[in-house]
This record gives C-alpha cells, structure tokens and sequence, in this order.
C-alpha cells in the first residue's frame, strides 16, 4: 500500500520562520488569498501552448509552494516548469491536473491553520 505524502509539513515551515506563529498564519492567508490567481495564470499558458509561460508561472507557483512547506504540490509545479522548459506542452495537461490535485487537497489544511493559529 502506498503512503500518501502529508500535503504540508507545519513543523517545517514554523522552523524556518523562527517559531512564530503569527506570521504562520499570515503568510498562509496570503498563499491561499492569491492561489486561485496562480492556478488561473498557469491554466491560461497551458491553454495558450505557451511554454514560456507555462515554465515561469510553473517556477512562481514552485516558489510559493516551497515557501510553505507543500512538497507534493511544489514536485507537480516542477514537472509542469521542467515540461515548460523542455517544450514539452503535450503533457502538461495531465501534469496540471495533479498539481490542482494536490491544492484541492492542500486548501483545507492550510485554512485550517490559518483558524487554529
């Protein structure tokens, strides 16, 4: 049976903020404020065929999910910056339905810290 990775690591990303909490939650309010934004622009490149793009939001979206400790999702945002990269737009489709994948499941968990902080 194959285990499923924790969508976001808490304690990882409250290491690298200093143990503050508040700005735990701030910068998850900020992340899920402008989530739908980020998925939106890499839609439209996808849907565009326009590997530039899809490769430099693809490498924004990483970021974001980097900086939050969301590993599972930031991997999908890799492919898709990797796909980009190598003009490799043909598989992009199905790569970016598992990075919505992984948000779909990543959203709640970080709405629920953003309450529990």
């Amino acid at each position: 049976m194959q285990q499923v990775a924790v969508p976001f690591d808490r304690e990882e990303m409250l290491e690298r903020l200093g143990g503050d909490t508040e700005l735990l939650t701030d910068v998850l309010v900020v992340f899920l404020e402008e989530c739908p934004r980020m998925m939106q622009e890499i839609r439209a490149a996808v849907d565009q065929g326009d590997p530039t793009s899809v490769r430099r939001t693809a490498h924004s979206i990483k970021g974001a999910l980097l900086n939050i400790s969301a590993a599972p999702a930031a991997a999908e945002a890799d492919q898709l910056e990797q796909l980009g990269a190598d003009e490799r737009l043909a598989e992009t489709a199905v790569v970016l339905d598992q990075l919505q994948s992984e948000i779909d499941r990543l959203e709640p968990v970080l709405a629920a810290q953003t309450v529990a902080s």
